[in-house]
């Protein structure tokens, strides 16, 4: 009650409050989902979910991918290959356009 934003919190949500290190995980996604569905409009959560289940359908490719790219690039660093060689390699093997030394 001493801190300066608790009389505009009772006034708004009553004098209760929760920890949210009390609440199961589950509980907690549950009540997050619930508030996103009311405030979010559909059409973006549609493309996030389309998003994260691309994400999850791609993660065993992408992730043998990256460990594989590691790997090559770990070789021709001890090979003495300069980065910036190495970067052109590597994203010319995989059709990847870099741009700053960023991927797009």
């Amino acid at each position: 009650m001493k801190d300066s934003r608790a009389k505009e919190y009772v006034e708004k949500y009553g004098d209760r409050c929760w920890d949210v290190e009390a609440i199961r995980p589950r509980t907690l996604y549950r009540l997050i989902e619930l508030g996103l569905k009311e405030t979010v409009p559909p059409e973006y959560l549609v493309k996030t979910e389309s998003k994260e289940r691309a994400t999850r359908i791609a993660k065993p490719v992408t992730e043998r991918l990256r460990k594989t790219i590691d790997r090559g690039v770990l070789r021709l660093l001890e090979a003495g290959v300069p980065e910036e060689e190495i970067l052109a390699r590597i994203s010319g093997k995989y059709g990847i356009k870099l741009r700053s030394g960023k991927t797009e």
